[in-house]
């Protein structure tokens, strides 16, 4: 059976690649965070975070 893939599915390294260098680096930073914290998952807040904390990015608290 033919696998169909929606609009809304992706693979992790099309999405990565996608990423400028400002979220590209709070990725990488936020799968570290994830990993320290014991958490075998990089989920959005994990993203969402070192975005914050980032200070080239444009979100603020």
């Amino acid at each position: 059976m033919e696998q169909r893939r929606s609009s809304q599915s992706f693979k992790r390294k099309e999405l990565v690649a996608k990423l400028n260098p400002v979220c590209l680096r709070a990725f990488k930073a936020a799968a570290d965070t994830a990993k320290l914290r014991g958490n075998p998952y990089v989920e959005l807040v994990h993203f969402i975070e070192q975005l914050v904390l980032s200070e080239r990015s444009d979100v603020q608290l």
